[in-house]
């Protein structure tokens, strides 16, 4: 347009332009080339010339044109305009003015076609940083481990690609900024340091924001910029054509463009003296914007300080040129047209390539957004939003508060689906406000009310509910009506409710909320201002809030940090009412009790099975043959439940497989039961079902669907109803799996909606699917399964209003998932419409596993079931052994590392200048929500950390760091102190430094604080007592002098509404510690004295809370107990009586050898005790009663409690000369748990002929893993195969690295079943292992197998890597291996065997076949041997070498199933498959016996009793576990604890059996027990000693699980218990904490 416009003004003016003369002297002059005046007189003539005379031709050679030749010109007439005078000339001739046409069309050409280029270019340069964009990305969401760690400055990458020794020289830092940003420009530190920087300061924390596509747009709208030629430019390119004159011109000719009059296509301008041409400013400007980011560089190595993640740099206009960076845009637009106007393409390509991206990423470093932060809808509906305010601005006529500039950060509520119409109202009312009505409130608030209130007024202690929103330039940032929805994008209207006169923010979080449209939950409640503003009831007012009262230099959300917001209020309901006291408790309350049977264990006794009528009316209980219970359940007049007499519904002849609830609206009740029935004739009706029918599930009936059944059978899923044909479909199969194989359906859930309802189904292989029954009322058309998704298979699972899918997994750890899709999409589906009959049965349907994509796992609860074997063993060298399981099945087998301790998360590591003596962190005031500073104490010296974005050292604390502190404190509400050995530095929160120093030459050794009291303790053993008065100046109150130097002191903490602490407690070196009082009336005195066993080294006092109603339900007074770590390595620890100080209840625990530091920090909003010695121990309230467990850390040397804005609740410790942050997660656990996963090789499968379809060729052929297995092993499962095929493998494993060093496939179909490692007597080679393993084992129909052997491995490279030796065959299956007496005892089948070594086989040496059944277990101790058999328990046996004989001289009474074993000398502890553990031990004088008779001689011949061995155990233990115990070994978990028997079961729990050493102990705890029996009986009245003795009564077992239920019971009784057995409540819990103790 600019172009055109141009162009019709010079036509138009063309007469008046050609009329303008100029002396002739002057024209001469202002050519661009020397005038050569050496032409000849034509036609006679002068050179004068008239008025038509043309100009000479030598003249013409000088003038400026861009074509030559003759054409007509554009506006006709003669080259020589008439009207000049003699001596004069025409300014610019008629032909001159079309080659300025011509002219100033290539250059609008050329500049366009310029600018595409450099866009086109620069774009491409800048899709580059996609994949940065989408890396970091991924950093933010936590899959990297850097984002969260602590780093020095100078160690992140972004500063050392900037820093430079030399370029702190200005000259040498332009030159590598220079040759840095043609050669190096923008690498990936940079775009990630400048985007966090620009991300910090103008988003929300956590916000997800694309910056590549934000630099997209921007540039985009810069290229409106660009590619314009505003007025300006024009004018810069006319000057240049009228300055190019000879002499001072600025452009010349290049190329040797001839100056004569030969013809010249184009002008081509180059450089004179004189002009600074674009080659010239293009790299300048480039420097410049590279020194920004240096600079930036520069100033955080500077600060010398500890960053986490990413450095921040500082976003501000004063890197650019005048403090303005659209500047560098007029450069960078300037240097293009002078391309177009010289036609460079050198300059293009630097400019385009590499300023132009440079540009368009510093230029974000300035201290605003541009508006292209918004996309192009969102500018759309922000224009049509600031309209639409205007008009009814407009039509109001109402002067606005303020005026707003369209394009910036503005939003409409009313485009926002998040937004309601009340909102919009309120927001335009704000903006139309009139500025008459703002009103100043007595703190300086400025406000006005939209709506005036007509309730009572809200004041202090009041409880209100209010609608509240914040509003930042006309975006709602913050807002009580907003809550993110699940199932769809709507908003739920939630008021916020807080009591008036407290911190708003802190009351509460939201609930799960349920609504019947949809699964949804809501967020937790936005977080207002402090500044939330009291009105009366019904009002809307808004309040302008400033950043100190609003969300300060934190920001939040939209609005950026120190910004100013308004807050529009509307206060809904007052509630004057002072407590309102609600009790939760995590407890059940047994309603009503009904027996029914002896117990489950036997198959007829109903309990097997139980379902309930969906409307709640009636429950069946079910046994696994024959017996069948209906309970009808009734409500009395009182609405309180009663349970009816049982209806029996009984079947004999029948085995029940499932029964569940039939939802037949409000009819009678009906139930439904899959039952084989093997008697020869059925006499009653039934509906038959498929042979192969294991699982019912109900559907929904009523008016929510068509009632009845789902039978899930083998390879079917069948709707079945009364009165109602069949419909079923097959359950696709997967494609590799055998034909042979069925497929059955485990597990089942059903999610229902008011107008749906879908059931879950998922099979034994773990492929989920969905059911749908396509019904019309009663009457189903049809039912489809489609392909779900593909988890670990599970026990049951669990659909939950909020969106959320439970798995109770069948081994391994339990699984928590999100629902992102219900499965609509189109996928493999199997139907009853489909359903095709062959000869050769139903048309399978077949479908391809894939990852997740219905489903997302968010989080496991984990769990070691099975544990398949355990062994106890310090194999870290730590003070306490570990625990290592071997857990799972298959593909989700694992190696457990169990480590006795509390697990924690590590934030942050950081090399200090040196090794500190001690470390504090501190707030600047008492109401502040995170620390300041960290100190840290070196030797000579103190470092002063501060805490914010970003952790750096600071020099303007106050704190003086001259010298090492001994105390750094907050005291009183807002002032701080640090106490060094020359004095106490008190910094008030105006500058103000007080000091008082130490009297003579005298120093301070030891320091006690609490909030307002100091006790310093001086070299001497003089105490000072210092305390905090009414105007926050510390004042020096008493002092007190002790016997000797003091070991250590502690103040107890301010009890809440008190000024300050009474006690205060001083350790000395005499094995003493003392109570001493602060109180005004009897300052110092001795209130009580406590000898210790040694001196002790810290103290610290500990207050617990009183609550009511605490996490067990039960109150609990207030407590105040005094921990004092002593140089012996115990924690002693003792009761205050908060009255008269005297000391009681004391308790003690050995915790390392060295002595304990204890430390004060909180935990979980509680206060707690870390104390450190040779490990780290954390001391805390858990489910109201006291814990103190070990952590799995390194040792510590000093720690502090933490507290900041990446980490809420941490701990901030030194070790050595490093600095660690970390935080303390899953309290009330006892072992932090390591997981080694353990899996077979695929090839291990395909060699074992479980490949299908060719996955063996397609591994051949290299095709990518993840096509031919899209899903884990873990996921997934192994491949199946045909019945009889083994996949076995030998590991050896690093459990220090979790590397696995060596591992064999067993081949030909061989299964690994036992293995030892055994010593051969004089044998060179040292350690073998002998594995025993049988090939095709089969266990059904029969138990069958082809061959049995017994591998021996050698070790070699120190044990990590297995050499085959040899293998022996056998005629049975070695189950069994043990060394004995330098040979390999080998237990196959009912024979027990003893081997040597051989060069090519194992040596029999001798064997004994008197063995009853299978043994599974030997163990040697000394010259005996313990063999346990399958069925036949425990046998005794003797290995007499002069006659090379195995004889048995002892054996059991009782037949036991044995799973497990572990032997003493006299005693064997054994566990049954039937959940008992019993210890059965030979008699003292039978023992006797063999031991004066070691040949056997008299015992060989002894007959023995019942074809057994002529002696026989006793039986001295006896205990039901409840589950099945798999592995059994004697163990210490505890320094100085005592041995203890720890078992594991196959569900995933570890217990202990710990003997007991007095008998005292014994009938303490068997009283206990009896009571605990008799008061607190089990919530479903099982009574627990018939629980205990299912199949043997219990015998010498006290229950400590039982006994650990006291702390939990009410206090009445808890005192009633205690009264019986003439002990107080709190001795009988230190009875019950020092045996738990022992154990771990």
């Amino acid at each position: 347009m600019v172009l055109g416009f141009i162009s019709l003004l010079l036509t138009f003016g063309q007469t008046y332009i050609t009329q303008v003369c100029i002396p002739e002297k002057i024209s001469r002059t202002m050519l661009p080339c020397e005038f050569k005046d050496d032409h000849h007189e034509e036609g006679g003539g002068g050179g004068g010339g008239g008025a038509d005379a043309k100009p000479p031709i030598q003249d013409a050679a000088h003038r400026r044109r861009l074509f030559s030749f003759e054409r007509r010109m554009l506006g006709g007439g003669s080259d020589t305009p008439k009207g000049c005078h003699n001596g004069f000339e025409p300014l610019i001739s008629v032909s001159a003015l079309h080659q300025l046409h011509i002219f100033i069309f290539f250059l609008a050409v050329f500049h366009v076609f310029y600018s595409a280029i450099t866009m086109m270019l620069g774009r491409l340069k800048i899709r580059g940083w996609k994949e940065w964009e989408r890396e970091i990305a991924e950093e933010t969401d936590g899959t990297s481990a850097d984002a969260a760690r602590f780093r020095l400055t100078h160690e992140t990458s972004f500063v050392r690609s900037h820093s430079n020794p030399l370029m702190q020289n200005p000259i040498i830092f332009y030159i590598v900024c220079f040759f840095r940003h043609i050669l190096y420009s923008v690498q990936k530190p940079d775009y990630s340091t400048l985007r966090h920087g620009f991300v910090s300061v103008h988003l929300s924390p956590g916000t997800k924001f694309d910056f590549q596509k934000y630099i997209k747009r921007s540039l985009e709208d810069d290229f409106k910029v660009i590619v314009g030629i505003p007025p300006y430019l024009w004018m810069i390119s006319v000057v240049y054509l009228l300055l190019n004159v000879k002499g001072a011109f600025l452009f010349s000719l290049k190329h040797s463009v001839s100056c004569k009059r030969s013809n010249t296509l184009v002008y081509l301008f180059c450089r004179r003296a004189g002009y600074v041409h674009p080659v010239d400013y293009t790299p300048n400007v480039g420097t410049k914007l590279q020194s920004i980011i240096s600079q930036m560089a520069i100033e955080i190595q500077e600060k010398h300080a500890v960053v986490q993640g990413i450095p921040l740099v500082q976003v501000s206009d004063r890197h650019f040129w005048f403090s303005n960076p659209t500047l560098v845009l007029h450069l960078i637009h300037l240097t293009l047209f002078q391309n177009a106007f010289e036609i460079t393409v050198g300059v293009q390509i630097v400019c385009s390539y590499i300023t132009l991206p440079l540009y368009a990423l510093v230029t974000q470093m300035g201290s605003n957004m541009k508006k292209s932060i918004f996309d192009e809808q969102t500018s759309k509906a922000l224009m049509s939003w600031h309209n639409k305010v205007k008009k009814k601005h407009d039509h109001d006529h109402v002067p606005p508060i303020r005026t707003k500039k369209l394009g910036e950060c503005d939003s409409s509520p009313e485009h926002s689906p998040n937004h309601s119409g009340d909102e919009l109202a309120t927001g335009a009312a704000a903006i139309a406000v009139a500025q008459s009505s703002i009103e100043i409130a007595a703190d300086g608030l400025k406000y006005y009310d939209l709506v005036e209130g007509k309730g009572p007024v809200a004041e202090k202690g009041s409880t209100v509910q209010v609608h509240f929103d914040c509003l930042y330039r006309g975006i709602t940032a913050v807002s009580s009506r907003e809550s993110k929805l699940l199932a769809g994008n709507r908003s739920i209207a939630q008021p916020y409710t807080f009591q008036v006169g407290a911190v708003p923010g802190k009351e509460r979080k939201r609930e799960f909320v349920d609504n019947p449209n949809g699964l949804f939950s809501a967020q937790a409640a936005p977080k207002p201002p402090k500044a939330m503003y009291v009105v009366t009831e019904g009002m809307r007012r808004t309040v302008i809030v400033p950043p100190e009262a609003g969300y300060g230099p934190k920001g939040m959300n939209e609005i950026p940090p120190g910004a100013e917001f308004e807050l529009n209020i509307e206060l809904l309901e007052l509630n004057f009412t002072s407590l309102v006291l609600k009790r939760i408790t995590c407890t059940l309350d047994k309603v009503h009790q009904e027996t029914f049977g002896k117990s489950g264990c036997f198959r007829i006794v109903p309990g097997q099975y139980f379902a309930i009528d969906p409307k709640g009316r009636a429950v069946m209980i079910g046994a696994c043959e024959k017996q069948k219970l209906v309970y009808v359940l009734n409500r009395d007049t009182a609405a309180r439940l009663t349970i009816s007499s049982p209806l029996e519904a009984h079947k004999s002849h029948t085995i029940v497989y499932s029964i569940c609830g039939v939802d037949c609206g409000f009819d009678n009740p009906i139930f439904a039961a899959i039952e084989l029935d093997y008697s020869e004739a059925d006499q009653d009706p039934t509906e038959q079902v498929d042979n192969g029918a294991n699982m019912l599930v109900t559907v929904p009936g009523g008016g929510d669907g068509p009632s009845g059944v789902l039978v899930c059978a083998e390879n079917f899923v069948i709707y079945k109803n009364q009165g109602h044909p069949d419909v079923g479909a097959v359950i696709p199969r997967c494609e590799d799996l055998p034909a042979e194989r069925g497929v059955l359906i485990v597990s089942a859930a059903i999610h229902k909606q008011k107008s749906m309802f879908f059931f879950l189904l998922q099979t034994e292989y773990g492929h989920i699917f969905k059911v749908t029954l396509d019904h019309d009322n009663d009457r189903v058309k049809e039912l489809k399964i489609k392909y779900f998704d593909t988890i670990p298979v599970t026990s049951s699972l669990c659909v939950l209003k909020s969106g959320f899918l439970f798995a109770a997994s069948e081994f391994g750890n339990h699984a928590l998932y999100q629902f992102q899709a219900i499965g609509d999409d189109p996928d493999v589906e199997a139907s009853s419409a489909t359903l095709m009959e062959t000869e050769e049965g139903f048309q399978p349907v077949f479908f391809q596993p894939r990852k997740l994509k219905n489903l997302v796992w968010i989080d496991q609860i984990e769990s070691l079931m099975p544990i398949m074997d355990m062994k106890v063993s310090n194999l870290f060298e730590e003070e306490t052994p570990q625990i290592f399981s071997l857990c799972g099945r298959g593909p989700r087998s694992s190696l457990r590392i169990l480590r006795p301790g509390l697990a924690i998360s590590e934030m942050a590591v950081s090399q200090l200048p040196g090794v500190p003596s001690a470390i504090w962190t501190v707030k600047k005031n008492v109401n502040d929500e995170f620390d300041a500073y960290i100190v840290v104490s070196f030797a000579n010296a103190t470092l002063v950390l501060s805490i914010g974005e970003t952790v750096e050292e600071v020099s303007d604390s106050g704190f003086l760091d001259t010298t090492p502190s001994l105390a750094v404190s907050l005291i009183g509400d807002d002032s701080l102190m640090q106490v060094h050995p020359g004095g106490i530095r008190h910094i008030r929160e105006d500058g103000c430094i007080n000091e008082w120093r130490t009297p003579g030459k005298r120093t301070i050794v030891k320091v006690g604080s609490n909030r307002n009291q100091v006790v310093i303790a001086l070299s001497g053993g003089e105490l000072i007592y210092f305390e905090v008065d009414m105007t926050g100046q510390l004042m020096e109150l008493a002092k007190h002098e002790m016997s000797g130097d003091i070991a250590c002191l502690d103040i107890a903490p301010v009890p809440e509404g008190r000024q300050r602490s009474r006690f205060l407690a001083v350790g000395s070196y005499d094995n003493t510690i003392c109570i001493l009082s602060l109180d005004p009336d009897d300052t110092m005195d001795i209130l009580s004295l406590q000898s210790v066993s040694s001196p002790p080294e810290s103290l610290l006092f500990l207050e617990v809370q009183a609550s009511l109603g605490g996490e067990d339900g039960a109150d609990h007074p207030a407590n105040l107990f005094l921990n004092a770590g002593l140089q012996n390595g115990v924690l002693y620890r003792t009761v205050v009586d908060m009255v008269t100080g005297t000391l009681s209840d004391a308790r003690s625990r050995f915790l390392g050898l060295r002595a304990p530091k204890l430390f004060s920090i909180v935990v979980r909003g509680r206060q707690a005790m870390l104390c450190l010695s040779s490990r780290p121990w954390l001391g805390y309230i858990h489910q109201s009663h006291f814990l103190l467990t070990p952590l799995s850390y390194e040792t510590l040397e000093y720690a502090a409690s933490f507290s900041s804005d990446q980490c809420a609740e941490g701990v901030v410790a030194v070790a050595g000369d490093a600095l660690r942050v970390f935080t303390i997660e899953r309290l009330g656990e006892s072992f932090n748990e390591t997981a080694i996963p353990l899996s077979c090789k695929k090839e291990s499968f395909e060699a074992a002929g479980m490949g299908e379809n060719g996955n063996a060729e397609q591994m051949e052929n290299g095709d990518d893993e993840e096509n031919n297995n899209p899903l884990t092993d873990e996921q997934y499962g192994y491949p199946k195969a045909e019945s009889g095929r083994w996949v076995s493998c030998i590991r050896v494993l690093d459990p220090k690295t979790t590397q696995t060093t060596c591992l064999l496939e067993l081949q030909d179909n061989e299964a690994a079943f036992s293995m030892c490692t055994v010593n051969f007597h004089d044998k060179e080679y040292g350690t073998f292992l002998a594995v025993g393993t049988a090939k095709g084992l089969q266990f059904w129909p029969k138990r069958s197998f082809e061959a049995g052997y017994i591998h021996i491995y050698r070790f070699k490279e120190d044990g990590k890597v297995l050499e085959l030796l040899h293998k022996t065959q056998v005629e049975g299956v070695p189950l069994a291996l043990a060394q004995f007496q330098g040979r390999l005892l080998a237990g196959i089948g009912p024979v027990l065997r003893l081997y040597d070594l051989g060069k090519r086989r194992l040596l029999r040496k001798c064997e004994n076949k008197l063995f009853p059944n299978s043994i599974t277990s030997i163990q040697t101790y000394r010259d005996r041997i313990y063999v346990g058999d399958m069925q036949e328990s425990f046998h005794y046996c003797k290995y007499r070498r002069d006659e090379n004989q195995l004889y048995i001289f002892a054996d059991d009474t009782v037949p036991r199933w044995l799973t497990a074993a572990h032997v003493d000398f006299d005693t064997m502890a054994g566990a049954d498959k039937f959940g008992n553990v019993y210890f059965v031990r030979l008699p003292q004088d039978v023992s006797d016996e063999i031991e004066e008779y070691p040949t056997g001689g008299k015992i060989k011949w002894e007959q023995g009793k019942l074809n057994g061995a002529p002696k026989k155990v006793e039986e001295i233990v006896q205990f039901h576990v409840g589950d099945v115990v798999t592995c059994l070994q004697k163990a210490s978990l505890t320094p100085g604890g005592g041995e203890c028997l720890i078992y594991g079961t196959t569900m995933g729990s570890l217990g202990a059996f710990l003997p007991f050493t007095s008998r005292d102990d014994v009938d303490f705890f068997s009283h206990l027990e009896m009571h605990l029996r008799q008061e607190y009986p089990p919530l479903c009245g099982r009574d627990h000693m018939a629980y205990r003795s299912s199949y043997f009564p219990v015998k010498d077992v006290i229950d400590g699980d039982l006994c650990e239920q006291f702390p939990t019971l009410p206090m009445d009784m808890q005192r009633k218990i205690a009264d019986e057995l003439d002990r107080t409540p709190g001795e009988i819990m230190k009875k019950v904490e020092e045996i738990r103790n022992k154990m771990i």
